[in-house]
This record gives structure tokens, sequence and C-alpha cells, in this order.
């Protein structure tokens, strides 16, 4: 590192997030210090995904550093993988007298209670952008609030699981809101929103169901001319039919921009007729957009191409709007669909399956997460190759259906096939996939770092490395930062011990770790074992069937570990090491308060065990061993 130019430095810098950058570099030496002082002018603070050793590190750096705190710009908070971060962070700083000139705040997974969230948005006075990430349904947020926009934000996010109901209310917001992008229930909730709040320009409406009750349009819907673009996705299926869609559209006046990503069972959709006489109202609009996939399990019979696709080549489409249209069917048995498309396609996800064929003229590089359908019928692997060369920028591949039927013997000699896939990350591969195929696959992935797996699809790879010693799997393998295993069939304790040991020696850098139990109940000691054999491990999730009303539960989550047990007993232990210095990093952590049942002291032990295990403090190793001890009486 001392050898390396100033610049070369700066460089590198610029690829790391801040977090990284201070935890790395702060105080190694001054003139690391003099290198990375630019980079404490403008701070984007990124807490998620980040181990709980880095977490305590920037908390002590930002209080022993409190000047930093007027030059960070933007905060991101996560639960998702660093469960407690928000409230911990909301605990440990006084927000009403720090970062006064944040402009970029993201909660993921929060469970802040409404007051707590309105109060951290009436401190941050310069506020502009916020984004709210949450899978929990039954949290007390008053969205509503949110949406009067009392805070002055011009930019909003709000992705909450199952969608926002929102009431009929006649109040209107008097601060306008220029981007916003939201879930919603229903077509009813998106009309009550612009009711309130009709000066957005943005907007990216994500709709849940698609109920709708056509008595609604007996009152009069007022016009609301001020959306310039607007993005209409559903969710599940449940796209509300075309006559209402297109009503709807015709109140926004002022229109110029529209994409639709849906999937529908109304076949006007694909009818380009009926999208010009909804069009020709809308005389600003100069960009149309859209993903369209029309499901055809309930036809009796298939539509016909050949006049769908002539309804989009009118001098309507062609020459005077210039919007290209691109539709097939893919009747494969996994898939069932009507696909139609502009060009270029502008979404960021695509769906489709191995028989289809690839217009190699259309570009398909927007799109980042790539469904790939696997046919029942043999297909080589060859026609893979031809079929993922169109997916050069995709980051995310989810391969489904039967992967046992694919490529059962052929091996991939003809290197001018052969295609690397740099920008791939992460993959998921269901049921039955072909030991074959998967080696292949995964050495066409340099840099892949999260898998999404099951053991039965895993085992043979892990028989091989035993039996064979083959260095090459273990060599791709170990550069799995993020696992997911699905056990499906019934095991024993002793074969869920054999089965945490073997996926060890094969993972061996894994830091994020998901367990999904299907038919198998999980026991509490397994976390002992969780953390003997991974031991770089920074975030564990269980999922199993007999724990069905909490199915997300995470090593350091102790308040729902606790809940594991019905006979809980609270106890309240509290470490808190000394700190020395903040370059102690490695030993100095605070763990904080738990509150743990008895019966699931492995959980506190092993949230415990990484502090006391490097630690000095005699106090604190004597503590941990009571534990120990305790635990072992127990069983």
């Amino acid at each position: 590192m001392e050898q390396l130019s100033d610049e070369i430095l700066l460089i590198i810098c610029s690829y790391l997030r801040s977090v990284d950058i201070f935890y790395a570099f702060n105080d190694l030496n001054l003139r690391l210090n003099r290198i990375i002082q630019q980079f404490k002018y403008h701070i984007i603070i990124d807490f998620s995904n980040i181990s709980y050793k880095q977490y305590e590190y920037c908390c002590q750096l930002l209080k022993f550093y409190p000047l930093l705190h007027k030059n960070i710009y933007s905060l991101k908070l996560s639960n998702k993988m660093t469960p407690g971060q928000i409230e911990l962070f909301y605990d440990h700083f006084l927000i009403q007298n720090t970062f006064t000139n944040l402009k970029y705040l993201t909660l993921i997974d929060s469970h802040l209670s409404s007051i707590k969230l309105f109060s951290l948005l009436n401190y941050f006075k310069n506020l502009k952008i916020f984004h709210l990430f949450t899978d929990d349904n039954n949290n007390d947020i008053d969205y509503i609030e949110l949406l009067y926009n009392q805070y002055k934000l011009e930019n909003i996010l709000l992705y909450i699981k199952n969608g926002i109901y929102i009431p009929f209310i006649n109040k209107i917001s008097q601060y306008s809101i220029k981007q916003l992008k939201i879930t919603l229930k229903t077509m009813l909730d998106l009309i009550q929103l612009l009711k309130i709040n009709s000066n957005i320009l943005t907007l990216e409406a994500n709709i849940y169901s698609n109920h709708f009750d056509i008595s609604h349009f007996s009152y009069s819907i007022p016009n609301f001319s001020n959306l310039i673009n607007f993005h209409y996705k559903t969710l599940e299926n449940k796209s509300i039919n075309f006559i209402i869609f297109s009503f709807f559209i015709n109140k926004l006046s002022s229109l110029q921009n529209l994409t639709v990503d849906i999937d529908t069972y109304d076949i006007s959709y694909t009818n380009g007729h009926c999208w010009k006489d909804t069009f020709e109202k809308l005389i600003n609009l100069n960009k149309f957009s859209c993903s369209i996939r029309y499901h055809l399990i309930n036809t009796h019979k298939p539509p016909c191409i050949n006049y769908i696709t002539q309804s989009f080549l009118t001098d309507f489409w062609i020459i005077k709007k210039q919007w290209h249209i691109y539709s097939y069917i893919d009747n494969s048995e996994s898939m069932k669909l009507l696909i139609l498309h502009t060009i270029p396609y502008t979404c960021q996800i695509f769906q489709t399956s191995l028989i289809s064929s690839i217009n190699n003229n259309i570009d398909y590089s927007h799109v980042k997460y790539l469904l790939l359908c696997v046919p029942s019928v043999n297909v080589s692997m060859t026609h893979f190759c031809h079929i993922i060369k169109h997916f050069q920028n995709i980051n995310k591949l989810k391969l489904s259906n039967n992967l046992n039927r694919l490529y059962k013997n052929e091996i991939l000699l003809n290197e001018n096939l052969f295609i690397t896939m740099t920008k791939l990350t992460h993959l998921i591969i269901t049921k039955h996939t072909n030991t074959v195929f998967f080696l292949q696959l995964i050495m066409m992935i340099p840099n892949l770092s999260k898998l999404t797996i099951g053991y039965n699809e895993i085992l043979p790879l892990i028989q091989r490395s035993i039996i064979y010693n083959d260095d090459t799997i273990k060599n791709i393998l170990e550069r799995i930062k993020y696992l997911k295993i699905i056990v499906e069939c019934y095991y024993d304790n002793t074969s869920k011990i054999n089965i945490i040991q073997q996926l060890s020696n094969l993972f061996i850098n894994v830091e994020y770790l998901k367990f999904k139990f299907i038919y198998s109940i999980w026991k509490d000691e397994h976390l002992l074992l969780i953390e003997k054999y991974f031991n770089k491990l920074i975030y564990f999730q269980i999922d199993s069937h007999d724990l069905k009303k909490n199915k997300n539960l995470w090593y350091k989550n102790d308040e729902k570990m606790s809940q594991l047990s019905r006979n809980r007993v609270r106890k309240i232990v509290h470490f808190d090491l000394p700190i020395t210095s903040i370059r102690n990093r490695q030993d100095n952590i605070d763990i904080g308060t738990h509150l743990v049942s008895q019966k699931n002291l492995s959980s506190l032990l092993y949230d415990v065990k990484p502090a006391y295990r490097k630690s000095n403090d005699k106090s604190t190793q004597s503590m941990g061993n009571k534990l120990l001890n305790l635990f072992k009486r127990q069983k």
C-alpha cells in the first residue's frame, strides 16, 4: 500500500463506500489521512450489508469527529442483514443536533414507530429525498402524513409489501412532490393519491390488487393535469381491465412519458387499435414503453399473433409516433405467454424460456434481472449460450423448472460459444439441477458472489469435491459470500449437523447465510454449530415450517429468537467492553442489551462469543464462561 501513488489510492477509494474507506484507511498514518481527507467533505454513509464491527467502528468514528456530521450528504440504514441497526442508530445519536445537511435518507425494513419516524424527518431540515422499504404490514406508520408532504420532500419512495391503502380524505397537500415511487393496494388508492397530491410530476405506481369497483366511475374523476411521467406496474398478475386503465390514462392530460409493465388476462392490452384510441386524446404524449405479458392459461385458443402484430404496424404507430412493438408467443409448458414489448426494451426485468427465439436486432442492455424458464424437453448448451448472450448486463439470473432435463451429457467444446458473464453476481437455481450443466454455468460467472440453491442440488458437488478432491469446484465456490440453501427433505438431527459441516467445507468464505427448511424442524443448538463451522459469518437467517409465526430469525435479532419458546424468561445481559483506542475495533464491540429466554441461550452465546473470545477483559471472559456452563447444564 505504501508503494502506491496518491493517484492510484484515490482511484481505489472511488470504488469503495465511505464506510469502507474510513474503516480501512482512517488513522493508519498521516499520508492516508491526507489522501482520504477529500472524502470527508461529501460523505455518503451506507450501513447496509456491513458487519457489526464495521457499524460500531463507524459510529465511534462519528462520535469522535463531530465535525463530520455537517458533511454527511446521504445516509442509508438497514435492518435487512444487520437486524436492529436502525433502532440502534436512532439511540446512538442525538438526531436533532447532528446531520444538519443531510439531503438523502434511506431506511430498509425499519421498525420505527410513526412518532420516531416523523420526528426523524422533522429534524432533517434540508432533507430532499426519502426512501422507505419494508415488508412489515403491521407497522403503525401513517403513510398519509408522508404523502401530505409537510416535510417538503422532493423525492419519495415507499415500497411497502402488499401495498398502501389510502382512505377517502378531502384534505389536499400544500407541498408538491416532484417524484414519487409507491406500492398501492388498488387503482382506487392511486386515484385518491393523486387527489391528495395533484402536483406530482413523476409517478411510478406498483398496484398490488386488480380489485376495482366500476361503480366508482359514477362520480366524476378530475383531470390530473400536472403529471408528466407515469410508470404503471402490476404485481402478481393482477392488472385491471383495459377499459378502466384507458379511462384513467385519459385523465392525465399533460402526460408526456408512459411506461406500462404488467401481467394480464385482458387481451385488449395486446391490441394496437385499442391503444391507438386511448393515445389519440393524449396530445402531449411523445414516449411510450411497455412490457406486457398476456397469460394464455385460461384461453381455449391462442390469439392470432399475425393479427396482433399487424395492429401495431399502422401509420399511427410506424409513421406518426415511430413506436415499434415486438410480439411473440412463448407456449412452453413453463411459460404460456404472449409477450409484447417496445423496441428497444427498457425494463430491468425480463422473463423468457429456453425454447423462445430471441430477436438478434433487439437491444436488451437495460435488463438487470433475467428469469429463464427451462422446458421439459432437452435443450442444448449451445442454445442456452445463444439466449444468454443477449443479456450481458444482467447481475441476477434465475433458472426455474426442471433443469435435470437440460444438457444431459453435452459438454461445451466450441470456445466461440463460451459466454463470460462478468456483471452477473447472483445466481438462483431451483429443483433438479444437472451437475454437468451447473459446473459449466458457474465457470461462465467469474464474479459470482451470491448463490441460492437447494441442498439436494448442491449435494452432488459436495460428493464430487470429497471423492475427487476437485480443486476447480472449491476455487469457484470459495467466491460465494451470500448463500441461501433450501432443504426440502426431512433430515434428523445428525443429518443436519452433517449438512452444516459439509456446506462449511465447500463455502468457506460465506458471510451471509440463509437456511430454509421445508419439512425438517430447526433447533436452537444448531446455531452454535453454525458459528463453529462458518467462522466468517456476519448474518444468519432461518426459515422453517415450524416457525410460521416468525419465519425470519437472525442470530443478532435476539427478540425474535426468544419467541421460539413459549416459556420465556426475561433476562437482561449487558456487555460493554472497555474502549482503549478507536483503532482497537477488533476487540471493542458493544453487544448491547439482550432479551432472551433460558431455552435460547445459544442465540445469546452466538451474539456474545465473537466479542469475548478475543477480549483480554477477564470479567467479560468470566461472564461468557458462566453462560456456556449454564447452557451445557440445560442440555
